[in-house]
Parts: structure tokens; sequence; C-alpha cells
């Protein structure tokens, strides 16, 4: 069973950080877990120019004001009544809000996503892409356009060994959130049986036959009880169905592992993952395979 003992999340102020707040708010109440509130004032290239006293009057002014405003911000967000932390770092964003993770022994971080266009998901890169790949622990990204309330748990499985942890994680969660699962495979049209195995029968209906055993067999496996779950297998590209099913589902919270089967050891993050953290119409829950903690 997965233990959330703190939660963190990153805000810069924006309107997509603040709605990470609120999140990272109510999940704090599920979880029971404390909430820490962190903002990286992000260290200027020009720097080294800079006279040492004036640059160190300069931070401490920006600090002190910005300390300021993160507590009025925090507050105006979350209220008076849920007990938050508040902390001010100079630096790198994504490094510093990972360091601030592993000193706080945190379990997740919560960050705001952006909307559609192509200038968003470039600067949604710049941060939250660099701490997905890079963080030891989930990554909670809160796209706008997802519903307030959630209402279901997608968890997308390769049916690898990664694939699976980020499964078990999800099926967690969605005990603690009281939410149904879609348990979803998508065998990719990539992979052609050979032509001699095809006969009479449609390529995509073979494809399904093929994948239907070893779906099956990896959902036999995990520990559903409890549960209602709906299990969805599809044929076509991993990345099109998911998010096929996530627009059609609009409080939806996607999780899964952030490499799969075909994600190659120099790759902190697979093509899929990438992918759907850019474009995922909802919020998004990553989960680095290789660093849970839980008792799987």
């Amino acid at each position: 069973m997965t233990v959330l003992k703190n939660i963190l999340v990153g805000v810069d102020f924006s309107e997509p950080s603040r709605r990470a707040l609120k999140r990272a708010g109510s999940l704090s109440r599920v979880w029971g877990a404390p909430l820490a509130v962190v903002h990286v004032l992000k260290e200027h290239p020009y720097e080294a120019s800079l006279n040492p006293i004036a640059l160190l009057e300069m931070l401490g002014e920006t600090e002190e004001g910005l300390s300021r405003r993160l507590g009025e911000f925090t507050r105006e967000v979350l209220g008076e009544e849920l007990s938050v932390e508040t902390e001010l770092r100079v630096g790198v964003p994504d490094r510093d809000l990972i360091a601030e993770a592993n000193e706080r022994g945190a379990g997740l971080v919560v960050l705001g996503g952006h909307g559609k266009s192509a200038l968003q998901r470039f600067f949604l890169g710049s941060l939250t892409e660099a701490l997905a790949a890079h963080s030891p622990i989930p990554v909670w990204v809160e796209r706008g356009e997802g519903a307030d309330v959630l209402s279901k748990v997608v968890l997308p499985t390769d049916l690898s060994p990664r694939s699976r942890r980020g499964v078990l994680v999800g099926l967690d969660w969605a005990r603690r959130l009281g939410l149904p699962v879609v348990l979803l495979h998508v065998a990719e049209t990539r992979f052609l049986p050979p032509r001699s195995l095809l006969e009479s029968v449609s390529l995509e209906e073979k494809i399904l036959e093929m994948a239907q055993g070893p779906f099956e067999a990896f959902a036999a496996e995990l520990p559903l009880q409890g549960l209602e779950v709906d299990r969805e297998l599809r044929v076509g590209h991993a990345t099109e169905e998911v998010e096929t099913l996530l627009r059609a589902e609009p409080g939806a919270l996607l999780i899964l592992s952030t490499r799969g089967r075909s994600a190659p050891p120099t790759r902190r993050m697979g093509s899929v993952a990438h992918q759907l953290l850019r474009h995922a119409p909802g919020p998004t829950l990553l989960v680095p395979p290789d660093t849970l903690d839980a008792p799987f």
C-alpha cells in the first residue's frame, strides 16, 4: 500500500500554479499528509557581473517581498484552516524543488500545467518536463483543462514490469480516492504479426486476438479486490488512444509509469509518458518505476 507522508507543491503565482495549489490542498486532506508550498526564485544569468554586495542587497529585498507574497498567495487559495509550510529558495527551479522534496521526505510533487497552445507547452517543458524526468518521486501535473472533481482513474499499461509498478500505485490512489478504474492496454499496429498468420481475419481483429491473452494474464495478477475495474483493450497508437479516452472522460486522472517497455536505459522518461505529459487534457500523475519503496 502506498504511504504518502508529505506533499510538496511548486508555485510561481500563475493561474496554473493556483490550480495546482488548490489540488494539492485537496490531496493533503485526502491523505492526511502535511503540505509544503515552495517557490524557487531563479538565479539571474547575469549574477557574475554584479557587485557581490549589490547582488546580496537585491536578492535580500526580493526574498523578503516574495516570502510575504508566497504566504498571502497560499492563504488566499487554501484559507486558514489547513496547516501549511511555505518555503522560498533561490536557485534552479527543477533541481531545487527536487532537493526540497528530498529534504522533507516528500512522497509527491504537485505542479501546474498549461493549456493547448504550442507556446504554453514550450513553457510547460521548461520546468515540468525536466522535473518529471528527474524526480525520484511521483509528480502530479494539474492541467487547466481538467475537471475539479475526479471521476475515475485511467491506468495505461504496456504489460511490462515497469508499467506494472505504475499500475499498482494507481490502484492505491483509486482506493484512496474512491474512484473506479480503467485498465487500458493499446496493442500498437506497428507490431505486425507475420502475414501467414492473418489468413482471412482482419489485421485489427488478429492483433486484438493476439493481445487478449497477455492482457488478461497481466490483469489477473493485479490486486483488484474491492475496486470497480473496466478493462479496455484497443488497437492503434498508444498516445492517441489514451488521449481519446481521456477527452471522453473530462474528470479522469491519468496515472502511468515514466518508463515502459520501449524506453532505452539512457532515457529517464519513455516516449509515451513524454507525449502524454505534454498533451493529456487533464491531471496526470507520473510514477518513476525504479525508485518506488512501496512493498509490492
